[in-house]
């Protein structure tokens, strides 16, 4: 029997922190702005010519225009046929700059009419605005223009739900310039029904983009704008910083409250033309004590509402008025503004053993007044904490996700420890790189937020130092298997087998495999070729529980399917999940077409670290997907639900999968209908199962499973399930259960 290994040698590191590098990361940073209200959208030409010199201050452009630029006619979007648009929105591609968007259905002050008259035209009702009668805004309760908006939206929605090129979305656009104010023909009733309207369109469009909302603003109630805020998980959206008028010491401290209950806040100044603009009757702070003067208390009140965000304004003289004249200004809040998040100090073992886990302990900390957006609008908390090993070309060999802690809860001030249990699968035995990053594990579980750590970095991951990994130690009674080969069982080559002789094989007998560490499972999977010839075919899978053996699957009789040079992989599940350091195999049948009997790769089943899914969620949690039990739910709001939504679910390192099973409840009215089934390659989704069936035969509560085989084996770390369509009777569909098998 193999003894236990004693513990390897701590190491603590302590990164540098890097306070003086200017960091850019979604969902925070200074834009530039691309306004259409007195004039016609910027001549994309002009517009960049104006900003290059000032840009590389930026992170987002901000396009704040009217519903009939985007739409002129009834299914003709700007981003189709406009050519100065897709210029100014090439613009920003090109420079590394995001986008952001306001959409203004109301005329006031629009130099043309905001809502495009293919809609009244319709039938739907307006009012003249008070800048200019001739220019309509719709009754927001009107029926027709509530459908026609919807499309715009929905359509929109289409072309930039994409966190990749979107950083955010305004969720309203109504009333005066879009700030929710002065909207007329609307009870209490009609505002709580209107701004429910308007959230649910926009949050079921944008599902994979932060989206924002005013707060507060004159034409919808408090109480009504903190609760889409809450259901919907939005930004706020605060102007007027700077201006002792229409930001008072008590509605910075409102904002303030609802940072510290949560909120992502975004910040706009109060003014713009700030250069030519003499005057100004509306606000007598405006330009006191100078430009300078008011340029500072813009900075002061953003640091002061904890906000992520804040304008450059108009590239006429706005934007050389920040950068060229007040640099100071503009890199003191992108210094301070929004959030930084670095790794003050790391402990972990110098040697490790595959797939073992180990413990870690961690302290981060966040040196920025704002937050990581993490749970706002579409973001559904993709960003993780993560640990790698790199090999000595840089390249990944194994990673692990933090499934529990989410950075975006750190806030300035406190320092944030935990000690986590990762482990590293299926690593070939060597010298690594242990390195750490905050990953979005939406797109690939790469690093995705840039830290403020000074390190060495390799391929967007920080280096800790240096570990090496052993392989596990590996043990027979049998005498008939050659002891120089026990690690082939272990190497993760699907092509090595560990072959008994050819005669004289004598069952049962034991094999026994020791981790170096503890580590969770809930089940093994056995590897061979040839498996109708030389596979197992009766076995006990014991773990040792310090002190004593205990057997988990008694009498496991593998199928084998083939005889084949090529690897066939059986899984053996356990009734519940295990921690142990070792698992003893007890053999006592197996296929001896040639005299022997043969192993590729015993491989611990360990469980899923997270789960993400894209759809909003109602009940539950992503997590339960992933609990191994099938009676605790994972559901969608009922609020719109937008297909496809996708369910992912990641593995510290890739593994063979040739099924999907996937568990619900009341099955006829929630359950998922239509899915496919994708693996991540390493740089794309790539789709395995394609519009597969799922018949659910019951709506009760007792939990149903269905499982989808897929065409051929596929190795990856992320299974991707596409709801294409599901039972909608009360709204929301619901999973209960993703195992890739």
């Amino acid at each position: 029997m193999p003894t236990a290994a004693s513990a390897p040698p701590t190491v603590t590191t302590t990164p540098t922190i890097d306070t003086t590098t200017v960091i850019k990361n979604p969902g925070m940073g200074w834009q530039l702005y691309a306004e259409e209200f007195s004039s016609p959208l910027a001549d994309a030409t002009t517009f960049w010519n104006q900003v290059d010199p000032y840009a590389s201050a930026a992170t987002t452009l901000y396009l704040r225009v009217p519903w009939s630029r985007m739409e002129p006619q009834q299914g003709v979007y700007a981003w189709n046929s406009d050519s100065n648009y897709k210029a100014l929105v090439q613009g920003a591609s090109s420079r590394g700059i995001k986008l952001a968007f306001r959409v203004v259905v109301d005329s006031q002050d629009v130099h043309q009419q905001a809502t495009p008259q293919f809609v009244f035209d319709a039938g739907a009702q307006g009012y003249g605005a008070a800048s200019n009668t001739a220019n309509k805004t719709p009754y927001l309760t009107d029926p027709v223009f509530r459908t026609k908006f919807a499309n715009f939206v929905t359509a929109f929605g289409a072309k930039y739900n994409d966190s990749a090129v979107v950083d955010y979305v305004d969720a309203n656009g109504l009333g005066w310039w879009g700030e929710m104010s002065n909207i007329q023909g609307m009870s209490a009733t009609q505002s709580t029904d209107t701004l429910n309207w308007v959230s649910s369109l926009y949050a079921g469009s944008f599902n994979k983009v932060m989206q924002a909302v005013n707060y507060p603003t004159a034409s919808f109630s408090t109480p009504d704008l903190d609760a889409v805020i809450g259901k919907y998980h939005f930004a706020i959206r605060r102007d007027g910083l700077g201006s002792t008028q229409w930001l008072p010491q008590e509605e910075k401290d409102r904002i303030r409250s609802r940072f510290d209950s949560g909120t992502t806040v975004l910040g706009e100044n109060c003014y713009q033309n700030m250069v030519t603009r003499t005057s100004n009757n509306c606000d007598s702070s405006y330009a006191q004590p100078s430009l300078t003067g008011m340029l500072e208390r813009v900075v002061d009140d953003a640091k002061y509402v904890h906000a992520n965000t804040l304008d450059l304004r108009w590239p006429q003289d706005d934007v050389p008025l920040w950068v060229r004249d007040n640099p100071a200004l503009v890199r003191d809040f992108a210094l301070n503004g929004g959030y930084r998040l670095a790794l003050n100090s790391a402990s972990w073992p110098t040697a490790l053993t595959a797939g073992s886990t180990f413990s870690l302990t961690q302290t981060w900390s966040n040196s920025g007044v704002g937050r990581l957006p993490n749970d706002q609008g579409g973001w559904n908390g993709k960003y993780r904490v993560a640990y790698a090993l790199l090999d000595n070309a840089g390249a990944v060999a194994s990673r692990w996700i933090d499934p529990v802690g989410d950075p975006g809860n750190w806030v300035k001030g406190p320092s944030y420890t935990s000690t986590l249990q990762p482990h590293f699968d299926s690593v070939a035995p060597g010298s690594y790189r242990l390195a750490y990053g905050i990953v979005d594990t939406s797109t690939g579980n790469n690093p995705a937020i840039a830290l403020a750590n000074s390190d060495t970095i390799v391929n967007d991951w920080h280096v800790l130092g240096e570990t090496s990994v052993s392989a596990p130690v590996v043990v027979s009674s049998f005498p008939e298997l050659p002891t120089a080969q026990a690690g082939w069982i272990s190497d993760q080559k699907l092509e090595t087998a560990w072959s008994s002789v050819k005669s004289g094989i004598n069952f049962p007998g034991t094999i026994d495999v020791d981790y170096g560490a503890p580590q969770t499972v809930r089940g093994i999977k056995l590897a061979t070729t040839y498996g109708q010839g030389q596979g197992i075919t009766n076995l006990d899978v014991q773990t040792w529980d310090g002190s004593a053996w205990t057997t988990r699957v008694a009498g496991a009789m593998p199928q084998w399917n083939t005889n084949s040079a090529t690897p066939e992989i059986v899984s053996i599940p356990f009734s519940e999940t295990v921690t142990t350091q070792k698992i003893r195999l007890v053999v006592r049948a197996a296929n001896l077409q040639w005299g022997n009997f043969a192993i590729n790769e015993l491989n611990l089943d360990s469980a899923p670290v997270t789960a993400q899914v894209s759809s909003r969620t109602g009940n539950g949690s992503p997590a339960a997907l992933i609990d191994g039990k099938i009676e605790t739910p994972w559901a969608t709001d009922n609020v719109g639900v937008a297909f496809p939504s996708t369910l992912d679910v990641h593995y510290p390192t890739p593994r063979p999968i040739n099924k999907v099973a996937i568990s619900t409840t009341y099955g006829q009215g929630q359950g998922p209908t239509i899915v496919d089934v994708q693996s991540w390659n390493g740089k794309a989704w790539v789709t395995s199962l394609s519009g597969a069936t799922l018949t659910w035969p019951t709506n009760t509560a007792n939990p149903e499973t269905l499982t989808l085989t897929l065409p051929a084996t596929i190795v990856s770390s992320d299974v991707r399930v596409v709801a294409k369509a599901a039972n909608l009777q009360w709204g929301n569909y619901a999973v209960t259960e993703i195992n890739p098998q």
